[in-house]
């Protein structure tokens, strides 16, 4: 029984020691350990920052591509209806240059028949003509409705291009 109780009491005095050097090293490793729990909490909120930046860049991009679509569309229809306008422009002249020539036919005309059939002729040419013109007034509206339309889609354009470049300078700026 005395070499248990020998043997007990040795073994408590060697988890004495021990505890007491751990207890100083305690300081020493809770300090360390404060600075490396520190620096893996300042790189998680770096890392949860960073996903953080690249969602928002990613839908900044989404909707820049997407405004670039809303403008590539706006210009095509615009040059659509400027297309249109300027084909009603020459029709215009053709649609003169045609009363025109019948006015003159009909003060050359010889006999009454023939003049009644280039009035008629006229009087028609001037009725399509009435026609046209409104389809074509239609169209000049819708080509400034549409340059309108374009314009706004380019300054809305510009505004995101203006928001991506400051926030690319911002950014930069921080890595330094």
């Amino acid at each position: 029984m005395s070499k248990g109780l020998v043997f007990v009491c040795l073994l408590l005095g060697l988890t004495n020691g021990r505890s007491v050097v751990a207890q100083e090293r305690s300081p020493q490793s809770a300090s360390t350990l404060e600075v490396l729990l520190q620096e893996v909490r300042l790189l998680r909120e770096a890392i949860e920052t960073q996903g953080a930046l690249q969602s928002h860049v990613g839908l900044l991009m989404g909707r820049l591509a997407l405004q670039d679509q809303r403008v590539a569309r706006a210009a095509e229809l615009l040059k659509e209806l400027e297309d249109k306008a300027a084909q009603a422009a020459l029709q215009r002249e053709r649609y003169h240059d045609a009363v025109r020539d019948l006015q003159r036919q009909i003060e050359t005309a010889d006999d009454e028949k023939g003049r009644a059939t280039l009035t008629e002729r006229l009087n028609r040419l001037r009725r399509e003509r009435f026609s046209t013109e409104r389809d074509n007034s239609r169209v000049e509206q819708r080509v400034r409705s549409a340059r309108q339309a374009l314009e706004t889609e380019e300054g809305r354009y510009s505004e995101i291009e203006a928001f991506v470049d400051h926030l690319d300078r911002k950014l930069y700026l921080d890595t330094k």
